[in-house]
């Protein structure tokens, strides 16, 4: 959330985004990468609301029927912390341009823009692994991508600081 929230470099803000877009909604990067919206039902009174990512291209989907309805995928914003990071993300994807093209994370061009071209899984795992060093983080060759959809509850389970036997 920090470095979504403070980044100075504009790819790392919108990747970061993707990236918690991804935890929150508990997706894997290629089916909200290509999501055909981000839908936002926000409460003004409350200062909390719901981002949507339907897709229909989902590797859960393989059969006839399924590819023909939309799998919904929503999560909570504010996360974790009180950065309202659904609206930020639609808001920075906005600012920078990105809301006309159809893949939620496109690949960025060399001229600081972007393409529509949608960011392959290896290039994003890259940039996870980056902003996660960047953060102090360290032993980060099993990170990927996929690593995001794990829950909260699986990591913190893995890392030792919960018993769930109890």
């Amino acid at each position: 959330e920090g470095i979504a929230k403070l980044s100075k470099c504009s790819y790392e803000r919108m990747v970061a985004h993707f990236f918690l877009a991804q935890v929150y909604l508990r997706a894997r990067f290629n089916d909200l990468n290509s999501a055909q919206t981000l839908e936002l039902d926000w409460d003004e009174e409350s200062g909390t609301g719901f981002i949507t990512a339907p897709t229909l291209d989902s590797k859960t989907q393989r059969s006839a029927a399924k590819k023909t309805t939309f799998l919904p995928m929503t999560g909570q914003t504010p996360g974790v912390t009180s950065f309202n990071w659904g609206l930020s993300f639609i808001d920075e994807r906005r600012a920078q341009g990105v809301e006309k093209f159809r893949w939620k994370m496109p690949t960025p061009d060399r001229h600081g823009g972007w393409l529509d071209i949608p960011m392959d899984v290896t290039t994003a795992g890259k940039w996870l692994r980056s902003l996660l060093s960047s953060g102090g983080h360290a032993d980060l060759t099993l990170v990927g991508t996929h690593s995001l959809k794990c829950t909260c509850l699986s990591w913190a389970s893995k890392h030792g600081s919960i018993d769930i036997t109890d």
